[in-house]
């Protein structure tokens, strides 16, 4: 029995050590901000910036086909997802960035910008209505070049701005906007705001 009892207090103890490793690992992350810190989880991949760039002011439409641009959120913390419907990690996170704006519906605005073109509105739209259950308008971008006006790599591209249009922070690929560790990052975010 004692020898049961030695591997299990052993096997305990290392996964202890393994989980205090971990902490420690993102406690100690390189770069001293706030936010760099809470980069980890759902949220390891986002590029958290220490000089804020200026948002983008490229033109996209609403669902009445009205041109709009970042710049009508100014006030808001605003995470801009540039996506599209033969993307299938943008189709993925579509119903956590929903769920993000559901968590934050006074104080951040997910502005989710499909770049499909006009003639494949109907399908983008529909797809994205019936993914996101109505917590998000629809946008659209008819010239297809949201992606490169925001300096983006690739599909999905979200890029966080802070209430007076300065990038925070961007994300390069799928994530999990609505899990503990996306949460965390946009109450970080918006507490700064004060």
């Amino acid at each position: 029995m004692s020898v049961v009892f030695r591997a299990v207090a052993l096997a305990g103890a290392a996964l202890l050590g393994a989980v205090l490793y971990v902490l420690f690992l993102s406690a100690s992350k390189p770069g001293g901000s706030v936010l760099q810190r809470l980069a980890v989880g759902d949220m390891a991949a986002l590029q958290v910036h220490d000089a804020p760039a200026p948002q983008t002011d490229h033109p996209f439409l609403d669902a009445e086909g009205q041109t709009r641009s970042l710049a009508d959120f100014r006030g808001q913390v605003v995470l801009l997802n540039v996506w599209a419907t033969n993307c299938p990690p943008c189709i993925g996170e579509l119903p956590s960035l929903a769920n993000l704006q559901r968590r934050y519906p006074d104080t951040v605005r997910v502005v989710a910008v499909s770049i499909d073109g006009v003639p494949r509105r109907a399908q983008a739209e529909a797809e994205f209505t019936a993914l996101t259950q109505g917590a998000l308008g629809f946008y659209l971008d008819p010239a297809k070049s949201m992606a490169f006006a925001v300096g983006g790599a690739g599909l999905p591209v979200s890029v966080i701005y802070d209430g007076q249009g300065r990038e925070v922070a961007r994300l390069v690929g799928g994530a999990e906007w609505d899990g503990a560790d996306a949460f965390a990052f946009f109450d970080a975010v918006l507490a700064r705001e004060g």
